[in-house]
């Protein structure tokens, strides 16, 4: 496969805390606008570890922290059932039903 990575482009970071797996943004045959590709060292096919190694190598510039994970807000059972039309005493009955 030929993936093309513009070194100004590439935006190299670890994928998470573990720095086992990089994103950086490439150019896959066909596609109208580079996309992000997670390279990793075990990758089963020879360019994703390629790309983790010249990535890792500092080919496409430093490889940067990741992402910090996104807060996603704690809700009750009441507040996730609601938001799919039910309460917990439809839940219940239905659950009863089976």
């Amino acid at each position: 496969m030929s993936i093309t990575v513009d070194p100004q482009s590439a935006a190299p970071r670890f994928a998470n805390e573990s720095r086992q797996s990089i994103v950086l943004n490439v150019q896959l045959p066909g596609m109208g606008q580079a996309v992000e590709f997670h390279a990793t060292p075990d990758d089963e096919e020879p360019h994703g570890r390629e790309l983790y190694a010249r990535a890792l190598a500092g080919e496409f510039g430093p490889v940067a922290d990741p992402h910090p994970p996104v807060p996603v807000p704690e809700r009750s059972i009441e507040e996730k059932l609601a938001s799919v039309g039910l309460t917990l005493d439809e839940l219940a009955a239905a659950l009863a039903r089976r």
